[in-house]
């Protein structure tokens, strides 16, 4: 897949969520992919971790947006329903952690996912085209 050109998009260059997924998706458009259960790789982390977690937050609403729109786009409304209706879960989901542990970085989560809405609902978002 590499050697035929298929690299990363530069969209997740700043910040990588889904952005194996992403080009996983994009190579099944001209290549069967296998699943191999007894494979193994290597993750290496960054030297200086994750960033902070309202970005974190905000990046797991814009880029699963951006997915979404760039491998099924233009969405149906039945689509969007699922996708906000799973990112509303997860909103509920992190406000009962917080609820529960009350730790800060549910609160960043939880707020950097609500700008993450911001942005993906505002009429001015539109998918990079390639």
């Amino acid at each position: 897949v590499f050697d035929q050109g298929l690299r990363f998009d530069p969209w997740f260059a700043d910040y990588g969520v889904l952005e194996d997924c992403h080009l996983a998706l994009r190579a099944a458009r001209s290549w069967r992919l296998l699943q191999s259960g007894d494979a193994t790789c290597v993750e290496l982390a960054a030297t200086g971790g994750r960033v902070d977690s309202r970005k974190l937050g905000y990046k797991h609403v814009v880029n699963y947006w951006y997915v979404f729109n760039d491998i099924e786009g233009p969405l149906t409304p039945e689509q969007r329903f699922r996708f906000w209706r799973f990112h509303a879960f997860e909103l509920f989901r992190l406000s009962m952690s917080l609820l529960r542990r009350r730790r800060r970085e549910d609160w960043d989560q939880i707020v950097g996912r609500l700008w993450g809405w911001a942005a993906a609902l505002s009429p001015s978002w539109s998918v990079p085209r390639r």
